[in-house]
């Protein structure tokens, strides 16, 4: 079973809206087509990474820009059928989350109850992770310290988009992980380039420009930490 340098697991993972399926999808095909590497997704980032599971580990992590994740949790949440999403719920007077937000009047609306509701989950665990990861900076065992954060690394799904982009993730994935096969890899993600996961929006863009109004940037921005678009790498409208 091939695993990482210095037979480190691998593991994958994203946050909702932010990456699953690109990421899941490449690395199954990487496995397709080499049988003996083996990796793991992590469903519930945040949970269950400490230190002795990042010492003898190599983590690749996927990122979106949090305007994206609003308008694209928006729209996925008025179309989706998963359990939690569809279930009646007292916060919302019995509606599911689906039917409350499909039941208000406009994209406006629906963006805010998105970006005040699941979304904001989303953003602030990510951005948590990404900020309060430095407690893994140092860590001693026998009397050796190690700078853990050497084992993660994130790649952007605005990255898919794009042949650089898609370049870069392999550059960042095999320099992290060397025993890949970076042609294998590459290979992969030029067949993934061609594929688009997203069912509500079928371009490789942005498309928050065309919900967001002032109103709703200035309530992210009362929202969010000030910081959120410096720790996570993004510009901030």
């Amino acid at each position: 079973m091939i695993k990482g340098t210095d037979n480190a697991n691998v593991y994958i993972g994203a946050w909702h809206k932010t990456g699953i399926n690109a990421i899941r999808v490449l690395f199954r095909m990487y496995k397709k087509n080499v049988p003996d590497f083996d990796f793991q997704f992590k469903k519930k980032l945040g949970i269950g990474f400490n230190h002795y599971v990042l010492e003898k580990s190599k983590v690749i992590l996927c990122i979106r820009n949090p305007y994206e994740i609003i308008v694209s949790g928006m729209r996925y949440h008025q179309t989706t059928k998963e359990k939690w999403c569809v279930q009646p719920n007292e916060r919302y007077n019995g509606l599911s989350y689906k039917d409350h937000i499909s039941s208000l009047e406009n994209d406006e609306e629906k963006v805010l109850f998105e970006m005040r509701e699941n979304s904001y989950l989303t953003i602030t665990s990510m951005y948590d992770f990404l900020r309060d990861h430095s407690q893994y900076e140092i860590y001693s065992k026998k009397n050796k310290n190690h700078n853990l954060n050497d084992n993660i690394v994130f790649i952007r799904l605005e990255q898919f988009w794009t042949e650089q982009g898609r370049q870069e993730i392999v550059d960042t994935i095999t320099s992290h992980v060397p025993n890949m096969d970076k042609d294998m890899l590459t290979e992969c993600i030029v067949a993934h380039g061609e594929r688009k996961f997203n069912n509500t929006h079928p371009d490789f863009n942005y498309s928050y420009p065309q919900y967001f109004t002032d109103s709703l940037y200035k309530e992210f921005n009362t929202l969010f930490s000030s910081d959120l678009f410096d720790v996570l790498g993004y510009q901030r409208k």
